[in-house]
């Protein structure tokens, strides 16, 4: 049976209800040949005498023949009526063995075009007559997304990230492994440009937006970019590690992760995170080297690490503040500047590598922050420190900073600023694993950044889990994004 959920959260220019492989399946097999030939003939609610009135495939029944109905397919039909008139999920049996959507526009326009209510008749067998009426409501037919054109790295365009977002927000289906494996080798021929620090420098009147963790929950990332819009050169976005593991779609925001950054070069980054290597995706619940191997190869999951492999693992933006998915390491305690980092060269297996630069790599993907000076043991493990605020800012003060970025942890409210304002972590996955925690992203403007970078309220936008992010709630996140824009003289590239 088909099963659509009702409500409709547009991105951008598309306005498409969300929809599950088996209700695509469903639908589009049994509604293709009839949707025009229904829509066309709604069989309206009885007038005055309270009788449905004629189709071309359904007879004229009498009261009595309405009110004998079965009281089964009598409480079937008000519980689908009930979950339509609240926005549930719901499926409703229509005449015959077809199962078809009752939206909960239909039932709203049969209510109120009624007159049941003026019949001479007890209020019971109203209720009944009028729950029987409709017999075949007008199919709402799923708009199945199309899937873009096959994968071409020369033609990643804007409307092709759209409509792979759009498949993916309406049906949660794939691309082939040949394209997935074709768009991580792209990708990865791209990232070997960059170095263990990214540098970005953000050009006049833009801004940027930093995603912390998110952990392969695709679609509070879309809620993200409905808020703050597409990459483009006024619109950078920066996601600071943990892209997979755990999450219900890993495989889907990596390959967007990879197809925003193959269509936005210059304005799309990526920071190494401690999920984005082999050992983390193998032995991680629900780890990525699971999914992509149920799914598909081996083969694919090896693709997706030399991407990994490639990725940075500190990005310094317009030389005032630095973005690492960890923290910092104890190299700091002797002394540690971006130069030494930036001429050390990339780690690429710094999980499985033996040396002096791979601890550091490892320190930088999970080392903790803390409110206590110093470095101090963590429940992490043996190799992983926690550092305070004198480390914070002996490291700001050498490299001529004024903000560290950082993710990793879960925080209740989604992010947490500490070290006397010199660090805010940030995570981006609401309701982790369970928890009851809200999400957040920070926004930075080009021209804050000239005389040194410091958080206030108005960086820090929170959002909820997609489920509870209605349409009126992702309008007001959009207009606080707007309002911080014009505020700060971002201009905004449609």
């Amino acid at each position: 049976r088909a099963s659509v959920c009702e409500h409709r959260r547009p991105f951008s220019s598309y306005a498409m209800p969300w929809i599950s492989p088996a209700a695509a399946h469903a639908v589009h097999h049994r509604v293709r040949g009839s949707s025009r030939r229904l829509s066309a003939k709604v069989v309206a609610v009885a007038q005055g005498d309270g009788r449905a009135a004629k189709t071309k495939k359904t007879a004229s029944k009498s009261k009595s023949t309405l009110a004998s109905k079965s009281q089964s397919r009598l409480e079937k039909t008000r519980s689908a009526i009930a979950q339509a008139l609240s926005g549930r999920k719901t499926q409703v049996v229509s005449k015959g063995s077809k199962d078809l959507l009752l939206s909960r526009a239909t039932v709203a326009r049969a209510l109120s075009q009624s007159k049941l209510s003026s019949a001479k008749m007890k209020s019971k067998q109203k209720r009944v007559l009028l729950l029987d009426a409709i017999k075949v409501v007008r199919v709402r037919s799923a708009r199945i997304a199309r899937r873009p054109p096959r994968f071409n790295p020369k033609k990643v365009t804007k409307s092709w990230v759209k409509s792979l977002m759009a498949l993916y927000t309406n049906g949660s289906s794939f691309l082939t492994e040949a394209e997935y494996s074709a768009m991580a080798k792209a990708a990865v021929t791209m990232q070997t440009e960059e170095g263990a620090l990214a540098k970005l420098t953000l050009p006049e009147s833009s801004a940027i937006t930093i995603i912390g963790d998110t952990h392969g929950q695709y679609d509070d990332v879309v809620t993200i970019l409905e808020a703050v819009g597409l990459p483009s050169s006024k619109n950078v976005v920066l996601f600071n590690g943990d892209i997979v593991d755990r999450g219900p779609k890993q495989i889907q925001l990596l390959s967007l992760v990879l197809a925003l950054k193959l269509a936005f070069p210059g304005s799309v980054h990526v920071v190494r995170g401690n999920h984005e290597t082999r050992t983390m995706n193998q032995f991680t619940e629900r780890g990525f080297a699971e999914v992509v191997q149920q799914r598909f190869t081996e083969s694919l999951w090896n693709n997706f690490c030399d991407y990994f492999d490639e990725l940075p693992v500190m990005a310094l933006i317009s030389n005032s503040l630095v973005c690492v998915h960890g923290g910092l390491p104890q190299h700091v305690a002797s002394g540690f500047h971006l130069s030494t980092l930036e001429h050390m060269g990339k780690v690429r297996s710094p999980d499985l590598a033996e040396s002096e630069a791979a601890d550091m790599y490892n320190e930088l993907m999970w080392n903790d922050s803390s409110p206590e000076n110093g470095f101090s043991p963590n429940q992490r493990g043996p190799d992983v420190k926690s550092f305070g605020p004198d480390v914070t800012l002996k490291f700001l003060k050498e490299n001529d900073l004024s903000l560290v970025v950082r993710s990793h942890d879960v925080r209740h409210e989604g992010y947490e600023v500490e070290h006397d304002n010199r660090l805010v972590t940030v995570f981006s996955a609401p309701a982790y694993c369970g928890m009851a925690n809200k999400a957040a992203f920070l926004r930075f403007a080009a021209k804050d950044m000239v005389d040194g970078t410091a958080v206030k309220d108005d960086n820090i936008f929170q959002f909820e889990a997609r489920p509870l992010m209605t349409a009126k709630k992702v309008a007001v996140l959009r207009r606080r994004v707007r309002a911080f824009d014009k505020k700060h003289g971002v201009q905004r590239v449609h």
